[in-house]
């Protein structure tokens, strides 16, 4: 199992109300994901989200990874996107 963290900044993160918080939406060509938390980082930028999610994947073969953070049904961030390469 492999831990993995993504951080999103930016203006529409920031002019969410207070107490909003974003969903994060974590997807992978493979293997199982758990444990996926949001939470607010404490450094005073208004808008600053972290997402932790944990992989779970047999093989070696290459997992395409894409993370991004909603409210509703609408996208408050850009699209990360990741290959990862389990060794």
């Amino acid at each position: 199992m492999r831990k993995f963290t993504v951080e999103f900044r930016g203006k529409p993160l920031a002019k969410l109300p207070f107490g909003t918080k974003p969903e994060p939406v974590v997807t992978v060509s493979r293997g199982e994901l758990s444990r996926i938390e949001i939470e607010a980082v404490p450094d005073g930028v208004a808008g600053h989200w972290r997402t932790h999610f944990d992989l779970a994947v047999a093989g070696t073969d290459p997992v395409e990874m894409r993370c991004y953070l909603r409210v509703k049904d609408k996208a408050m961030s850009e699209t990360w996107l990741y290959q990862y390469h389990p060794a």
